[in-house]
């Protein structure tokens, strides 16, 4: 089963600092690391590390940033034939900021991934021929995700959607095309934001089932997951690790119950499946390399 990502290509510079400075303060970092990121990069590589058959759809520019995550790709086995290049922009950057109590500032500059645009939709269409599953986050222009959405739905190819970074601009008229939502607590009460006027999961979970997207999959950190299905609320407890690295750790989760989902998994399967990957994501340290293995979740 062929898995497509739409989504973001980042690289991420993480400075760590003494504190956050002030206006105008000029700060020495004490060391700094650039690795690969981005939702849709991780959530790709997070699925390649599972044996799963991954097409990576998206922009880089034509840079140092853009080689450099396209390598990194294809070193996990993942299909970057669709990932476009786009020479009169830079790869979308984030800087991340960590002081000594552990405090994170960040600044992510999109680049090249909010250059997708509805131009670009017929090759994309093109790409997805043959794919069984699309997994998208919210870091791509709408007016690119929504269509695809639809498309999607039309051609019976499978639809999961993490609506990340947290954004009041989604048309949830939109969510009757999601087959499974997987948000945060905060992502879940944004994608409604027109619908729902009270901060309960509860609710916001049954106004997008009204709105035709029956899998909701909130997940709440240390607190674990919740599961509504239409009918009846899940609670799924985390389990207890002690954190080295929180990167990853959601993009970990999403992939890995995407994974699940596809490789025949019932949905509470998928999200315990998808928990263990994150605990273990979590326990490591290092970006990629603290992803887990198929074998390492099975052990």
């Amino acid at each position: 089963m062929t898995i497509a990502v739409i989504g973001s290509i980042f690289m991420e510079y993480t400075y760590n600092i003494p504190r956050i400075p002030l206006a105008s303060e000029v700060l020495t970092a004490k060391s700094m690391l650039s690795r690969e990121g981005g939702r849709g990069q991780n959530q790709a590589v997070t699925m390649a590390k599972l044996e799963g058959d991954i097409k990576m759809i998206g922009m880089v520019g034509e840079d140092e940033g853009g080689e450099i995550c396209l390598n990194s790709m294809k070193r996990y086995g993942i299909d970057t034939s669709g990932v476009f290049i786009k020479g009169e922009v830079r790869t979308g950057e984030k800087i991340i900021y960590i002081d000594d109590n552990g405090e994170t500032n960040s600044v992510v500059y999109p680049g090249a991934t909010r250059s997708i645009t509805v131009e670009d939709l017929p090759k994309i269409y093109e790409l997805l021929e043959g794919v069984d599953a699309v997994l998208l986050q919210f870091e791509l222009p709408f007016e690119v995700i929504l269509p695809i959405l639809k498309h999607c739905h039309e051609q019976n190819i499978q639809t999961f959607v993490n609506p990340a970074p947290a954004s009041q601009d989604f048309d949830a008229s939109y969510l009757k095309y999601v087959d499974y939502l997987i948000p945060n607590e905060i992502e879940l009460f944004f994608t409604v934001h027109n619908e729902i006027k009270t901060h309960k999961i509860e609710e916001a979970c049954k106004k997008i089932d009204e709105l035709g997207c029956h899998n909701i999959i909130v997940t709440l950190g240390q607190e674990g997951s919740i599961y509504y299905n239409g009918e009846e609320f899940t609670k799924i407890p985390a389990e207890e690790v002690a954190g080295k690295d929180g990167k990853c750790v959601g993009d970990s989760f999403v992939g890995t119950f995407v994974i699940g989902i596809t490789t025949g998994m019932e949905t509470i399967e998928a999200i315990k499946y998808a928990t263990k990957a994150a605990a273990i994501t979590l326990s490591n340290k290092g970006g990629y390399s603290a992803l887990p293995y198929k074998k390492d979740i099975e052990k």
